[in-house]
């Protein structure tokens, strides 16, 4: 058997409580689009930052950098000299075009802390373990 906690556990230590919630807050957030680096995002974001390109990003846009139509796969594999020269060409054609709301979509992809929103994360479930079919 297990047993319940009896009261929410203690606030992390770190991360200060928050004193008013968003839906108490009067004032609107205003429509600030996030700020990127020149510097391209660390390898470990190729890939979401690209997926997130590529679900944003004009076709005509894509085609110039060179991103349409790759798979997950291909995109993870590009290099980072191509990959360099993708993200400023987002920064100079890309971006200028994008809501802001697409925006955040892409700096959720390398930073979530960006995201003023509470989206759900969707985690993939592991497939269960078991004899494989030979």
């Amino acid at each position: 058997w297990f047993r319940l906690p009896a009261a929410p556990p203690p606030p992390h230590p770190l991360i200060a409580p928050s004193t008013t919630s968003k839906a108490d807050s009067q004032e609107p957030e205003p429509d600030v689009p996030p700020e990127f680096p020149q510097d391209p995002p660390g390898p470990r974001y190729q890939k979401a930052v690209l997926l997130a390109l590529q679900a944003h990003i004009p076709a005509p846009i894509q085609q110039e950098m060179r991103i349409s139509g790759l798979s997950g796969n291909a995109l993870s594999k590009l290099k980072r000299p191509d990959f360099e020269r993708v993200w400023q060409l987002f920064l100079q054609k890309g971006k200028p075009e994008l809501s802001i709301e697409k925006l955040r979509a892409v700096a959720q992809a390398f930073d979530p802390d960006t995201s003023s929103s509470s989206a759900p994360v969707v985690v993939a479930a592991a497939a269960p373990k078991g004899k494989s079919r030979r």
